[in-house]
């Protein structure tokens, strides 16, 4: 047992008695490198070729017009006379020029250069000379951008927002447009405009995407207008994920195709002011499209700003606000001149009002939150750090001056301010409904979850039994039970994970990732892990084993904790129309090795309580093997 004097370092409130870690013995190793200030890691998906290709376009001409050397601007003569005839052609400049107001622009002004021609993101490493980036250090922002980019690395941002941030061109082409645009010099500030200018470059990757998809198909502009294809596809949130962009932009052709130029006619209609355009709201403009489509009004792109229309527009703006402003309720209808006879027998689905009610940031937090509850708590990381803070405050564990003690000396000062284990199981059972925590007075824990949650699980076993018994099953095996599952679990978590746990997950993800640095350093691993295959696995298992009596499954848990991660994304990013078949293979993939691990914690689900005996007889038969709670 710790003596008195060292009482106070269980004020690292991590949870659980530290023991004295005794004969323990080390050497010295090299440190782990440190990221670079422009770093964000990509998010763990396969990206389809048609993104690829957009974003390499992107980025040979950002590369093309950040050479310090050259670039396409027009030439004027020494004389002074501007050359009327004269090409653009690379000629020495200003190191740095103001940048275009949008990429567009830039993008259309710049030639790419042959030796960018067959650039990758890959390539990247190679380039020494990035001038966007060295006018941002000249400016002396490094520390700041660091701030901003371990921020974009802890945050649960839109993976397709992510992934084209983890391409240093194009987070830096962001960066100085924010700065030098922008003049924005605060990381809060440089976090947000960031995010909208890779919006921006989104919507132009996604408009790549459809004049490629466009050709690939060798559709016909007569047919089809590129132009209005390309603005929906701009305006939509593609995902990014191998297979997903051709669903969904023929999702898009199958709008354009039945209503054609309808949508465009409708909105230059309303720029016109022929009607108030605070009275337009999407609900309207869809019943005018609707409306329009039939009265078999059919348009080009060349027509959507003639006045031919308007009597048509007007008409149609009329049935849209009657059918939105109750018109047709019988009863008001007895004092209006609108025939009473038009009500059509069609009830309200609420899908917009669903959709609005999945907030995916949500699901994606939820996701983070059990991630870290698997690896901070349920495995002990965080226990394990503190003992190995225990280990080196009693001189046990020998480690240099350098970034090692360091770390250690500053995760100790920092003990008080840490989130107590308490607390963290708080949030735990508020969310995911798992252990027996003591909540604030009038706190509402989300009961629904685990029955939710155990849904998913049956279903996909059924799934998986059916499949395996019938031939041809892609055609014949439904889908519904487990995508009724997942939207049941979306809107769960839509509306629990909420509140503070929002502002204190990062904190959360934070902490558990200073323990993990503390345990991976090369000093400790070589003297407290244990075998020939030494790294912070063995790490954990020794120090659990000599100072809390026990051995965790890390490896059942390991794969818990990233395979729950990977279903809960999962039900984010669900949407029954885009979800594909590589998709859904995956999650089957990941609920199966969850289910299997899980049941390698102790013979039982992992969090789940000991029941009494009696019950546990009766519903053994039901519930033993189709309880995979948390």
């Amino acid at each position: 047992m710790p003596s008195n004097d060292l009482r106070f370092l269980t004020g690292l409130r991590n949870g659980g008695d530290i023991a004295a870690a005794e004969n323990l013995e080390f050497i010295d190793l090299i440190s782990t490198p440190v990221k670079s200030d422009f770093y964000i890691d990509a998010p763990a998906m396969k990206v389809d070729k048609l993104v690829l290709e957009a974003e390499n376009n992107i980025l040979r001409k950002l590369l093309s017009y950040s050479d310090p050397q050259t670039t396409t601007t027009t030439s004027t003569a020494a004389s002074g006379r501007a050359s009327a005839t004269a090409p653009s052609l690379p000629i020495a400049v200003d190191p740095f020029p103001p940048i275009p107001d949008n990429l567009r622009d830039l993008l259309s002004n710049v030639t790419v250069k042959d030796e960018f021609k067959k650039f990758t993101r890959d390539d990247l490493k190679s380039v020494k000379s990035f001038r966007l980036e060295e006018r941002l250090r000249q400016d002396s922002l490094s520390a700041i951008i660091g701030k901003v980019s371990s921020r974009f690395r802890k945050s649960s941002i839109d993976n397709n927002l992510r992934y084209l941030l983890s391409n240093v061109a194009i987070y830096t082409y962001c960066l100085n447009q924010a700065r030098f645009k922008d003049k924005v010099k605060d990381a809060e500030g440089l976090f947000s405009r960031v995010l909208t200018y890779a919006k921006e470059t989104q919507s132009l990757i996604n408009e790549s995407m459809a004049e490629s998809f466009f050709k690939k198909n060798k559709f016909d502009s007569k047919d089809i207008d590129l132009a209005t294809f390309k603005t929906m596809a701009a305006d939509a949130t593609i995902p990014f994920t191998s297979g997903q962009p051709e669903a969904f932009l023929e999702n898009i052709l199958t709008k354009l195709n039945k209503y054609g130029a309808l949508p465009a006619l409708v909105d230059a209609y309303i720029l016109k002011g022929e009607v108030d355009p605070s009275n337009i709201t999407p609900d309207i403009k869809s019943k005018m499209v609707d409306h329009l489509y039939k009265m078999g009004v059919k348009v080009t792109a060349a027509d959507v700003n003639s006045a031919n229309y308007d009597e048509y527009l007007a008409l149609a703006y009329a049935q849209a606000k009657k059918l939105t402003g109750g018109f047709n309720d019988p009863l008001k209808n007895v004092y209006s001149d609108v025939s009473v006879d038009t009500f059509d027998y069609k009830v309200d689905y609420f899908e917009t009002i669903e959709e609005q009610a999945i907030e995916r940031a949500h699901i994606m937090g939820a996701a983070v939150l059990f991630y870290t509850k698997v690896l901070s708590d349920d495995m002990g990381l965080l226990r394990v750090a503190d003992a190995i803070i225990m280990a080196w405050s009693k001189g046990k564990l020998d480690i240099p001056h350098g970034e090692t003690a360091t770390k250690l000396y500053r995760y100790y000062k920092l003990r008080k301010d840490r989130m107590t284990a308490e607390e963290r199981n708080m949030f735990y059972k508020i969310v995911f409904n798992t252990g027996s925590a003591e909540v604030l007075e009038n706190s509402v824990v989300n009961t629904d979850f685990s029955r939710l949650w155990n849904s998913l699980m049956q279903e996909t076993v059924k799934y998986i039994q059916k499949y395996e018994e019938v031939s041809n099953a892609e055609e014949f095996v439904s889908k519904v039970g487990i995508y009724n599952s997942i939207k049941n679990l979306q809107y769960n978590l839509s509306v629990f994970m909420t509140g503070m746990i929002k502002s204190l997950l990062p904190e959360m993800y934070a902490q558990l990732q200073s323990a993990i640095e503390i345990i991976r350093q090369p000093e400790v691993v070589s003297q407290l892990g244990q075998g020939y295959q030494r790294n912070m696995w063995k790490v954990v298992e020794r120090v659990c084993a000599e100072v809390f009596n026990t051995v965790p499954n890390v490896s059942a848990l390991k794969t818990i904790a990233i395979k729950g991660h990977s279903i809960f994304s999962a039900i984010a990013a669900f949407d029954e129309s885009q979800f594909t078949d590589e998709a859904f293979r995956k999650l089957i993939t990941d609920v199966e090795e969850f289910i299997v691990a899980n049941g390698q914690i102790d013979g039982k689900p992992l969090g789940e309580d000991d029941e009494d005996p009696e019950e546990d007889a009766d519903d053994e038969s039901t519930e033993k093997n189709d309880n995979w709670d948390f």
